[in-house]
């Protein structure tokens, strides 16, 4: 008699996980999606901001430059200081 997880019975291990996985998956699909529902827009991060605001403009800017036009464009403001 073989031993649980010797090579002999790996095979026939294999088959009932995926037969699991199977019947899981099924049942999964079985089930209503639920519908998508639109979420508040979550703020820019300052580099995608930067990013944006440094290939719409036609110069280079050094950093004050692209934080004012960040707020002018209304893509991204300061924190204040406050760190999450």
């Amino acid at each position: 008699m073989a031993r649980k997880g010797t090579i002999k019975n790996m095979g026939k291990m294999q088959r009932e996980m995926s037969d699991a996985r199977k019947s899981r998956n099924a049942a999964k699909a079985a089930q209503p999606s639920k519908e998508m529902t639109s979420s508040p827009s979550k703020r820019i991060s300052a580099l995608s901001a930067a990013a944006q605001v440094l290939a719409a403009s036609e110069v280079p800017m050094r950093a004050k430059e692209m934080i004012a036009a960040m707020d002018a464009k209304g893509l991204w403001t300061s924190p204040g200081g406050k760190t999450p």
